[in-house]
């Protein structure tokens, strides 16, 4: 369904650049194309919905379906094209920033994001909070935590304002994300414990129960990690969540030295992740496999080259910083001290991009 939802969006996308262009056929191809796509999904989705319908609104703009009376006509389309091209312009480039988030695109969401941005005078605040809070995670995810918590801290006090308590609290949670990553523990334990009592949606609880399982995980409590990742998969109905948890669950396993349990975990997160295209999380049990299963750096260093292909670039750093801290432990100084600094020089690398020396 998700997969659907993300091409549908895609598709209602290219029919408004069609529209844009005034290629008539064009437009028409898509919307003949997206109807019998919405004919065949069920989606509730009320932003879709929104897009869909002003992007419907300006095809008839194009064609002139609804123009009966030339004066009336040309006032109409005078008026709806002011009120409508920056809402579509907004919906347009956040529809885009959320597919290129959900293929782990972040550099490109960000670009999205940031062009919504420029557009958010022209939406209600409560969709400015989801727009600031994606913008949060985005940058969560790209390592730059200062940004990151600037516009989730924005989100959080919009999402209040509108009295949209879930929203709140999912934000509040990447909060706690960023401390624990920041090694403030102390701080993301403080917002844990005041989110935890107040989320009844079983998906944002499964995401809560990661959240903190990462926490434990971060500070070696091996044992409530994977009580917290145990929890954490419990019903809620989300492929992806169940598949990052799994391979989580099968990390912490092998560091408590349950080899056989955390091979159970790792065969099903790696299944799972090969089934339903989730490259990052392929590469993460390919480096799971090599260390714990196979002691085989050639597979880990697969799985680096796999997230370079998929331009996954951000992943590299956590991954290789895992690897030196695997082989420290071991006392084989030598790799551990190669891969810390393979680690550094991702994250180089991936912010010299876009910088341009004059």
């Amino acid at each position: 369904m998700a997969e659907h939802i993300q091409q549908l969006k895609s598709l209602i996308g290219q029919w408004y650049h069609s529209i844009l262009k005034h290629d008539t056929e064009e437009a028409f191809a898509y919307k003949e194309e997206v109807d019998m796509l919405l004919r065949n999904i069920s989606a509730d989705d009320e932003q879709l919905s929104k897009y869909y319908r002003l992007v419907d609104f300006r095809h008839s703009i194009l064609t002139e379906d609804f123009m009966k009376n030339p004066k009336i006509g040309q006032q109409i389309k005078h008026d709806s094209l002011k009120k409508t091209d920056q809402m579509l312009n907004y919906l347009h480039y956040f529809m885009e920033g959320q597919f290129e988030f959900v293929n782990s695109r972040f550099s490109y969401a960000l670009d999205y994001y940031r062009k919504a941005e420029e557009y958010a005078f022209s939406i209600r605040n409560e969709d400015k909070a989801e727009l600031f809070h994606n913008l949060g995670e985005t940058l969560y995810r790209m390592n730059e935590y200062t940004f990151a918590l600037w516009y989730l801290k924005k989100a959080v006090l919009l999402f209040e304002e509108a009295n949209l308590e879930m929203r709140k609290l999912n934000s509040l949670s990447f909060i706690g994300a960023i401390h624990t990553e920041l090694h403030f523990y102390d701080e993301a334990e403080e917002i844990y414990q005041e989110i935890f009592p107040k989320v009844r949606d079983p998906y944002q609880l499964s995401l809560l129960n990661r959240a903190i399982g990462l926490n434990r995980l971060r500070q070696r409590n091996y044992p409530e990690a994977k009580s917290y990742f145990l929890d954490a998969l419990r019903d809620h109905g989300n492929r992806m969540v169940h598949i990052k948890t799994m391979t989580n669950l099968a990390h912490v396993c092998f560091k408590m030295n349950n080899n056989n349990e955390g091979v159970y975990y790792l065969e099903e997160a790696q299944t799972l992740a090969c089934e339903h295209g989730l490259e990052e999380y392929i590469a993460r049990c390919m480096v799971l496999r090599g260390l714990y299963t196979m002691d085989d750096l050639a597979l880990v260093e697969m799985a680096i080259q796999h997230l370079e292909t998929n331009n996954l670039n951000f992943e590299i750093k956590e991954i290789c910083e895992h690897v030196s801290e695997h082989y420290q432990a071991k006392g084989d100084y030598k790799i551990a001290y190669e891969y810390l600094i393979k680690a550094n020089q991702s994250e180089t690398m991936e912010r010299r991009k876009g910088v341009t020396i004059s």
